[in-house]
């Protein structure tokens, strides 16, 4: 396996975009990412696109990272589709890298986009709970319900277990609060003490508002080549060797 580096980043702002495409909230990430690396689109081997939702908020199924990637200009190359739930961006990057590793690419891309705000917050619920356990989804419970309950998982055991108590929960959400109030392209910029998190109101017990994920649209991209290659100008076909 080769060593991989990720030279480019982009994103854009995460947040409610409700009358902007997909497509639109992808573009910035992807050219972000290709200028930070300086890479142009026919340097691009592979691209990853995770997505999750896509097909079942906006109806498009099958070329999602197709039609993205075109709408920013990139064809003419693989492009694999990726949807894991949650992890469909990580995944792409996953995916993204091992291209390059494996030496079947040097230069590859990996996009994450998602949008969840489409003007019908059931619609946004109900696809939601499709990507769930069905099972659990059909008696009213989600990822936050599972989280909290499901017997390999079941919070409220592990707090006996291992002494853990709500205040603990709390701590990552005033960590990546802190980090959000920093971030201009955060959905949420406001840092958050522990008291704030616990007293948020409870989702499913151990479980406050405040530590559960929002609704957002957004995506981030990640342009990984080969480690050995040294970085050049945007305007040349290929990085030097």
């Amino acid at each position: 396996m080769r060593d991989v580096a990720i030279i480019g980043v982009g994103a854009h702002a995460t947040g409610q975009f409700t009358e902007k495409p997909l497509k639109d909230i992808a573009y910035p990430a992807v050219w972000n990412a290709l200028n930070d690396a300086g890479v142009g689109p026919a340097d691009i081997d592979v691209a990853y696109v995770g997505n999750s939702l896509g097909g079942l908020l906006t109806g498009q199924e099958g070329i999602r990272g197709q039609v993205l990637l075109q709408h920013s200009g990139i064809t003419g190359l693989p492009i694999i589709n990726v949807e894991n739930a949650c992890a469909s961006a990580a995944t792409a990057l996953r995916g993204a890298w091992l291209e390059v590793a494996s030496g079947a690419a040097d230069v590859a891309l990996a996009l994450g986009a998602e949008k969840m705000f489409v003007g019908d917050s059931a619609r946004s619920i109900s696809a939601l709970s499709a990507v769930s356990e069905l099972d659990l989804s059909q008696m009213g419970m989600q990822f936050t319900s599972s989280y909290a309950i499901h017997p390999k998982i079941n919070l409220k055991a592990k707090m006996q277990e291992y002494g853990w108590t709500i205040e603990d929960f709390a701590k990552p959400a005033v960590k990546n609060s802190a980090n959000g109030a920093l971030n201009p392209l955060a959905q949420h910029r406001r840092a958050l003490t522990i008291e704030q998190v616990v007293q948020s109101g409870v989702v499913v017990d151990p479980l406050t508002l405040y530590m559960c994920s929002s609704i957002s649209d957004g995506a981030a991209a990640a342009s990984c080549v080969r480690s050995t290659r040294r970085r050049s100008s945007p305007t040349n076909s290929r990085f030097g060797s």
